[in-house]
């Protein structure tokens, strides 16, 4: 049962940790905190899958965040590390990183903009209407005290005009 050579010592440390496994039907499993059994997992590839079903997949996950995933992981699987594994795991995903509220910078404040002659101000953008609209480009002018907006189909084609009131 012990190796040979083994120390007391070490058979103690063998007992008292082997009292947390249990093997049924050929699979090893490790008693968690409410002594249900969760499955033993030791293939890297398979700590992989589990991980990215239950944080980020369609069915399982939805990007609840560390404790979230760690609590669903711990119920039915155990790993050494499983908890650092986890917390890695959710550090590195993309998506939680841009959606994280704690990630972004507060909501700046707006300020009126102050023309002091025509054509001062100008800018050339991207226009979220005329992506609608189909129209790729819009051209604003500042002058006046309102902003007139010009969207194209491309660069010299039809002119709309539109103008806003800047109060």
């Amino acid at each position: 049962m012990y190796g040979e050579g083994t120390t007391k010592a070490e058979k103690r440390r063998i007992r008292e940790k082997a009292q947390y496994f249990v093997v049924q039907e050929g699979v090893l499993y490790h008693k968690n905190h409410n002594n249900a059994l969760c499955r033993v997992i030791v293939n890297d590839d398979e700590k992989q899958r589990i991980l990215t079903s239950v944080h980020a997949d369609a069915i399982g996950g939805a990007h609840y965040g560390q404790n979230a995933t760690i609590k669903k992981i711990i119920d039915r699987f155990w790993w050494k590390n499983v908890a650092n594994d986890t917390r890695d795991y959710v550090r590195a995903c993309t998506m939680c990183q841009k959606c994280n509220q704690d990630n972004k910078p507060p909501p700046s404040t707006l300020h009126s903009v102050s023309v002091r002659e025509i054509f001062h101000r100008w800018g050339i953008g991207v226009c979220p209407v005329c992506i609608r609209i189909k129209k790729n480009f819009h051209i604003l002018d500042y002058s006046l005290g309102y902003i007139s907006y010009n969207c194209f189909k491309n660069t010299f084609s039809r002119r709309k005009s539109n103008n806003v009131i800047l109060s």
